[in-house]
């Protein structure tokens, strides 16, 4: 359950990112997102460890969850709209083609 005071501690987080325009440097961090998964955080933290503060390396991480879902999700919608198909090359390593067709 979401605790009113790490959500006004998100919200306010949030809100300084906005006043240094990190929404618009990261454009796969979206500022609802990154609220809900650091309230998320802070509540575990509060009710583990009696303590909501995030460290800076627990923020970092909070990020980069929300950055990787982002990305994941756009991906997952090109593929699945077939404009970029998926393979893995003779490496093993998995690689991303447009569709050649795709008007741009």
């Amino acid at each position: 359950m979401k605790n009113i005071d790490t959500v006004i501690l998100a919200n306010q987080m949030v809100d300084s990112l906005r006043e240094t325009e990190f929404f618009k440097e990261n454009i796969f961090v979206d500022a609802h997102d990154l609220s809900n998964k650091l309230i998320e955080k802070m509540d575990v933290k509060l009710e583990t460890d009696g303590e909501m503060m995030l460290t800076e390396s627990e923020f970092i991480e909070a990020v980069k969850e929300v950055h990787q879902a982002k990305v994941d999700e756009t991906l997952n919608g090109l593929l699945d709209k077939g404009a970029v198909s998926m393979g893995v090359n003779m490496n093993g390593d998995i690689i991303y083609k447009q569709d050649p067709n795709l008007n741009v």
